[in-house]
């Protein structure tokens, strides 16, 4: 079949906004498995660009990326869950 178990390099994020939580987890660009996801996670929205680097050697990387919340309509709590 031509697969393989390597994900491509990613970071992840616990993300709150007015008592909601989300994990997100952001591809690095330019990774040579984005193309190959073992578990089809990527896509296009979730990739960051790299930035820059302290120096080649050096394992951290900075990149932006911009988490936009939905909108969520939620009716508050009533008494007893009712």
């Amino acid at each position: 079949m031509g697969r393989h178990a390597t994900g491509p390099a990613d970071a992840y994020f616990l993300v709150e906004a007015e008592c909601h939580y989300w994990v997100i987890y952001v591809f690095l660009d330019g990774d040579e498995y984005l193309a190959s996801d073992a578990v089809f996670g990527v896509k296009d929205e979730l990739v960051a660009e790299i930035l820059g680097r302290l120096s080649q050697s050096a394992p951290r990387i900075f990149y932006r990326y911009s988490f936009i919340a939905p909108i969520l309509s939620v009716p508050p709590p009533t008494h007893n869950g009712l």
